[in-house]
């Protein structure tokens, strides 16, 4: 969702960028057409008509690429808001996440060791009950087994009195048959301790099977157990390892989206860093067009002031009768735009100070700096049209007196270098700011 808002402003932006450019060439060609009519006005008025119309074409220029530029840094201003809300949202998400999952462990270990305990008790109460009741059986048999000896034992002593009251008797009858009985009661004596000592092993051999019984049956219930508990050990530790491989893979998958939209940044720099060379290198193109500008210009106006010397000199000796002399004239001498290329350099320097600044302060700067040159230049343009008409009147006055004196042409110089040099700055800051604007 977040992708598709993104890719609509872009595509929305990229739309409009396109329009602003289509609308800005054709007003930047209808200017250019503007000046090839202005080549061809001859009147002072006209000029100034022209004049006008220009400038309300820049001025209109200028203002949609200042809206533009401000919609573009406010958009821009937006975007690094959202990117950083984000960043912080997904941060906050994952800390959450990771504070839940730890206390999903701590419950979880928590339960599971109660649940351990648990067992732990319920398997030793059954041992106790197992062994409560094995003792109790135990001790049953052992009674029963002694009551059934104690029985026999007596049954034998009763027996052992009544073979001793028949051998006194038969001892007192003869001797002959006292020691064959005596021989045949050894035999039945001997016959009846290995009895007693069979009953014995069989007593002995009993006990060893109960406890054999009793031993193989706590053994088949420990195994029972403790493959219940190593199954329970093994599902939880694969539910660990579950819950450990997606944290791992949510990490990585964080970290990549950070890492793409850090190679996005760098690679806005580095466009903007091609746009401040391209606009450096305009800058000094228009300061070299600037410089030839100058030069024809005040080759037409060295020109002119000639031809107003050869009508000055051709009035002093035809109609006049004087004789003339030409006038000292420095600035006849000068070339170049020596100032206005010093001005233009500073701005250029001013203007890329380090190469790394950012677009926002330039934007900011060229801005701020635009109605200080519009006003500078408004009011030169009343100073020369005061001084305009000021040294027209004179010049009529001195017209109808017969007279051109050197005041007069100094002052119709410096109008037209003056008026020369400020169309020609207006002309260099607007077409600095359409490459600006266009690149």
């Amino acid at each position: 969702m977040r992708r598709k808002e993104v890719e609509e402003a872009h595509k929305v932006r990229s739309e409009r960028l396109e329009n602003h450019v289509k609308s800005s060439q054709e007003k930047f060609e209808e200017i250019t057409r503007g000046w090839l009519i202005v080549k061809e006005k001859a009147t002072l008025q006209e000029l100034r008509k022209a004049r006008d119309s220009q400038q309300q074409l820049c001025a209109l220029l200028l203002e949609d690429k200042k809206k533009i530029i401000n919609d573009l840094q406010q958009e821009m201003k937006a975007g690094d808001d959202r990117y950083v809300k984000d960043l912080r949202k997904e941060a906050e998400e994952l800390d959450l996440m990771i504070e839940r999952m730890e206390d999903n462990m701590k419950t979880l270990k928590k339960a599971y060791r109660e649940e351990m305990g648990q067992i732990k008790r319920v398997y030793q109460q059954q041992n106790e009950v197992i062994r409560t009741r094995d003792v109790t059986e135990w001790e049953q048999l052992l009674t029963e087994l002694w009551d059934r000896e104690q029985g026999r034992l007596q049954q034998r002593r009763e027996k052992v009195e009544e073979y001793e009251d028949v051998f006194h008797r038969l001892m007192l009858k003869n001797v002959d048959s006292q020691n064959s009985n005596q021989v045949e009661n050894n035999a039945k004596i001997a016959l009846q301790v290995t009895e007693r000592e069979q009953q014995k092993k069989t007593v002995d051999d009993m006990v060893k099977r109960l406890a054999k019984i009793r031993q193989e049956y706590e053994t088949e219930e420990h195994k029972v157990n403790l493959g219940c508990m190593k199954k329970r050990a093994l599902s939880l530790q694969a539910e660990l390892k579950n819950l450990v491989t997606q944290n791992t893979n949510y990490v990585k998958r964080i970290r990549e989206t950070r890492r793409h939209l850090s190679k996005k940044i760098k690679r806005s720099i580095q466009q903007y860093e091609r746009t401040q060379k391209k606009i450096k290198y305009f800058i000094v193109a228009d300061a070299t067009k600037f410089e030839e500008m100058w030069i024809t210009v005040e080759a037409e106006v060295k020109q002119l002031v000639e031809r107003a010397l050869v009508t000055d000199s051709l009035i002093c000796k035809q109609h006049l009768g004087l004789a003339w002399k030409r006038p000292p004239m420095a600035f006849m001498e000068l070339s170049g735009p020596i100032q206005p290329q010093k001005q233009a350099h500073k701005a250029a320097s001013e203007l890329f100070p380090t190469g790394q600044a950012l677009q926002c302060s330039q934007g900011t700067m060229d801005t701020s700096d635009w109605p200080r040159l519009e006003a500078e230049a408004d009011s030169t343009d009343m100073e020369m049209s005061k001084e305009g008409t000021v040294g027209q009147g004179e010049g009529d006055a001195e017209v109808e007196d017969g007279k051109l004196s050197m005041d007069t042409l100094k002052k119709v110089m410096e109008l037209l270098c003056d008026e020369a040099v400020r169309n020609k700055c207006k002309i260099h800051l607007c077409t600095k700011e359409l490459h600006i604007t266009l690149n």
